[in-house]
């Protein structure tokens, strides 16, 4: 399961462990998969526990290093909405694993109570030289007629990329705008149907 809590714990050896998680922490990113972050500190001390490294390999199996349960609290911003907090980064403040290697680790050590698995989609950047990446922090894109940042289409919600937004493909094209840009108005609309954007 990969909802928060530590009911239905499976024990299984740390030797195991290690040998059913290392070919998922090797998997290429393909755009569309989900992969998770968890707490780099969490990751680390269960990579010690279970010997993953040969250096890890004088801690295996030493209670001192047993993880515990999952905790990303320190990557929210909000425990609430669990919304996470801003210029996190790769291996200093978590690591980024499948989805599948999630839901083991969570069978295998539980979760804190009420979290949920931080996921994120593999997205496929570049146009001439292509490569994927987890996009840990989604762009949510609001265009808007007439230069008028407060008047937003209703109908338009587009999350991440193209591939998600609810128009026809041939009809969508998306540009990056500077960070500073409160809104996205580089869309030309056609008067005939306001909600077509090409």
């Amino acid at each position: 399961s990969s909802t928060g809590g530590s009911g239905g714990i499976k024990k299984i050896p740390f030797p195991m462990q290690r040998t059913e998680l290392a070919p998922l922490l090797k998997m290429l990113l393909c755009p569309g998969d989900s992969w998770c972050l968890i707490d780099y500190k969490w990751f680390k001390k269960w990579q010690r526990y279970v010997g993953f490294e040969r250096w890890d390999l004088y801690y295996a199996g030493k209670p001192d290093y047993y993880p515990g349960p999952i905790d990303n609290a320190k990557l929210f911003e909000d425990s609430e909405t669990q919304t996470l907090k801003k210029y996190h980064m790769d291996k200093v403040d978590y690591e980024v694993i499948p989805i599948e290697a999630w839901n083991k680790l969570v069978n295998w050590h539980g979760c804190t109570e009420g979290q949920r698995p931080i996921d994120r989609k593999v997205v496929e950047y570049g146009e001439y030289f292509k490569y994927c990446r987890v996009e840990v922090y989604p762009s949510e894109l609001k265009p808007s007629q007439n230069n008028d940042s407060t008047d937003h289409i209703k109908r338009v919600h587009c999350v991440a990329g193209k591939d998600e937004c609810n128009y026809p493909q041939q009809h969508v094209n998306l540009w990056n705008a500077p960070q500073s840009e409160t809104s996205m108005n580089c869309a030309r609309w056609h008067e005939e149907d306001p909600y077509e954007m090409y």
